[in-house]
């Protein structure tokens, strides 16, 4: 938390206010956040018992004076310049949102940086999938007084609902390519657990679809939208598929693979199989360590999932190329250098 609170107080831009909410922390948190805020009158703590994330984005919301409203998770933290770039877009530019590229990171690790075009968002985007992590959001205050607070009966997926809800009112949304803010990656996290946000995933997808009642009645994209769910559940659950087995859990996934094809009665093609590796998993792992960790533990059980599902020796070995293939190269260029690890590459030598 500290890290993420400094984050702010060290911006270039002076004009911010920080809106903490303790949200029955049974750490050190809330004294550092009382003791700050007495010596900053820019900083003002809110405390409320166990209420969960949505309610606690609704109290700060609720509780803001300026006009442009950004998310800030204690695990994350802005890059010095983003709040001045992000006031002078919203300046000059008749913005409803701003996404901000980002920067993905690890203990002192940077895994990824994922930029953005400088464009504009079109509103139905959301529809299908979530773009950036909701610190990457920047909201002008008149559009979400339109559209109300985040969802507190979702357990997870609850900022992805806010972004779909920010396009059907006919928002104008843009993306920037500066990256300005910093998302960590945190193992332990509500995010890497892959029943809850399946489900959540599920529920949110199942809203993209269908009219929202919680939008005024003008809202220009709020009408049913013939959505391919099949095809959209197939990318949710390989996703989360590649969570558990980065857990190690192999015969969990296998078992829940043959449920949920079941229900939606789907066929897979091999590069759906991508979809293990993602940010949510394994993604940008890509040091030395991380790669080697992955080319044993987690390659071993990514081969026996695909076991389980019937698949034979020949084509497990060609899906463990197609899904590791970014670690695989990337350890060629590590390993043999750019020239010689370049022509490997091409070659499919990895």
């Amino acid at each position: 938390m500290k890290e993420a609170i400094n984050s702010v107080v060290d911006q270039t831009f002076n004009e911010w206010e920080l809106i903490i909410i303790n949200d029955g922390s049974t750490d050190s948190s809330a004294d550092l956040a009382n003791r700050l805020s007495k010596n900053d009158s820019r900083i003002r703590v809110f405390d409320q018992a166990n209420m969960g994330l949505s309610a606690a984005r609704n109290c700060g919301i609720s509780n803001s004076e300026g006009g442009i409203i950004g998310f800030l998770d204690a695990d994350d933290r802005y890059l010095p310049d983003c709040l001045t770039t992000v006031y002078n877009i919203f300046q000059h530019g008749n913005l409803d949102m701003l996404i901000a590229s980002y920067l993905y990171f690890k203990d002192n690790l940077n895994l990824h940086r994922h930029k953005f075009s400088n464009t504009r968002v079109p509103n139905e985007i959301f529809l299908k999938r979530n773009l950036a992590p909701p610190i990457s959001h920047f909201l002008n205050k008149r559009i979400i007084n339109q559209i109300g607070g985040f969802d507190s009966t979702l357990n997870s997926c609850e900022d992805w609902d806010y972004w779909i809800r920010v396009g059907k009112i006919g928002a104008e949304i843009h993306t920037s390519s500066e990256v300005l803010v910093a998302y960590r990656y945190v193992p332990t996290s509500m995010s890497r657990n892959p029943l809850v946000m399946y489900d959540a995933l599920t529920e949110v997808s199942r809203r993209a679809g269908k009219p929202d009642e919680r939008l005024p009645n003008d809202a220009p994209h709020n009408h049913e939208v013939d959505l391919d769910y099949p095809s959209i559940q197939k990318k949710h659950l390989i996703r989360m598929l590649g969570v558990m087995l980065h857990q190690g859990k192999e015969m969990e996934a296998a078992k829940w693979y043959f449920k949920e094809k079941k229900v939606w009665n789907w066929v897979e093609e091999d590069r759906d199989w991508k979809g293990l590796s993602s940010y949510l998993s394994w993604g940008y792992f890509f040091d030395p360590e991380q790669i080697e960790k992955l080319l044993t533990q987690t390659v071993s059980d990514v081969a026996k999932f695909f076991k389980l599902l019937g698949y034979l020796p020949a084509k497990i070995q060609y899906l463990i190329k197609l899904i590791f293939e970014p670690q695989l190269k990337r350890r060629n260029h590590l390993k043999y250098g750019k020239i010689l690890g370049g022509v490997k590459n091409k070659l499919g030598w990895y």
